[in-house]
């Protein structure tokens, strides 16, 4: 595995990369989570696969993006990933808010397909305006702060329903050690600008297609029958699997299974289609 650094739009982004070859696989993690989120995909795919995880803009090692950030941005950010990796056609894998952009950029954007990780959806609890997405930001910011890594890692912990190696360190990655203690490394105006983006977002807003999609989610997070329906509507080729454990997090819940399901559905794909 190793490190690479993308500039996009004069902002300088970082990625995880795993594997060679022109078969790529590119990953967008949840709200404010690093690359490291991806790294039971970034294993487990390795011998068949260029596995590109990303930090997006604001979160991990990053860079802040140095406008506000829009949809646009998203597909610029994408686009100029796959051009620094000599990717055509990857295989779009996105976590929750990363599922959602690689959503809304996709008609954009040539890719093979396109797997959703509990993403897609609306936010339960839109926020009004910016402003309040900043602050729910500031405040998430405060809440997380911790003391150090015992105490951090033992609140994360009774969430989630695997640990392993990876997750601690994609756990550990979404921390920064200062004098005050942990806190989140993160930029809250760009990951505010993010979710107020997906705060607007519509299925309505997202072109009707029959590119092959896969959305995954845990029987803990079961999504709702009617927007499954509706996202049906608009991607013709739209599969759904339901993992018998797991819930948001189900990368780090259920690694064996994404990285089982994310094999099958590549081996399904036409990656040479013009």
């Amino acid at each position: 595995m190793r490190t690479e650094w993308i500039t996009s739009q004069g902002c300088r982004l970082r990625a995880l990369v795993s594997g060679t070859g022109s078969r790529g696989i590119v990953c967008w993690p949840g709200t404010g989570l690093p690359a490291e989120e991806f790294l039971s995909l970034l294993h487990g795919l390795q011998s068949d696969f260029q596995v590109v995880a990303l930090d997006p803009p604001g979160h991990g090692q990053s860079e802040t993006w140095p406008n506000t950030w829009t949809w646009m941005d998203a597909t610029r950010v994408t686009q100029d990933v796959l051009d620094h990796f000599d990717l055509e056609r990857p295989l779009l894998v996105g976590h929750s808010l990363g599922g959602t952009t690689l959503l809304m950029v996709r008609p954009g954007v040539a890719s093979a397909g396109l797997v959703l990780i509990d993403g897609g959806f609306p936010m339960a609890e839109p926020y009004p305006t910016y402003e309040a997405a900043r602050a729910s930001m500031d405040a998430w910011m405060a809440e997380t702060q911790a003391e150090d890594w015992d105490t951090f890692l033992q609140a994360i912990k009774p969430d989630l329903n695997h640990w392993d190696a990876d997750v601690e360190a994609g756990v550990r990655a979404m921390m920064r050690e200062t004098t005050d203690g942990l806190v989140p490394r993160l930029d809250q105006r760009t990951i505010a600008a993010m979710l107020w983006n997906l705060s607007q977002f519509r299925l309505s807003d997202v072109e009707s297609s029959d590119n092959p999609t896969l959305l995954l989610y845990g029987r803990d997070s079961q999504p709702d029958a009617e927007h499954i329906h509706r996202l049906h509507s608009r991607l013709f080729a739209l599969r759904t699997s339901e993992c018998p454990v797991g819930g948001h997090e189900l990368l780090w819940d259920a690694p064996d299974w994404i990285v089982d399901q994310v094999t099958a559905f590549a081996a399904q794909l036409d990656w040479h289609r013009a």
